[in-house]
């Protein structure tokens, strides 16, 4: 189990948590073999996932909305006409 990786280094490793790490095992993404509750991941398919990562790409650029209750077309509403 020397040349196993725990959860723990794996997911430092990759830049993720340790429940991502599980998850990942689960889904066939990393290779591991269960030791009781524990895992003993393969370095070698940390380190092709670790090639496989890809880095996000830029935010997107933010749309500004029209506030939800604002009058339309510079009117004056109801409450203001009234309040005059």
């Amino acid at each position: 189990m020397a040349d196993k990786l725990t959860t723990k280094q794996a997911a430092e490793i990759l830049g993720v948590s340790a429940g991502r790490i599980r998850q990942m095992v689960l889904d066939g993404t990393l290779e591991a073999e269960h030791f009781g509750q524990n895992l003993a991941i393969d370095p070698a398919s940390v380190e092709a996932a670790k090639a496989r990562k890809t880095v996000p790409g830029p935010a997107p650029k933010a749309v500004k909305l029209p506030a939800r209750n604002a009058p339309k077309n510079g009117r004056k509403t109801a409450r203001k006409r009234a309040a005059k």
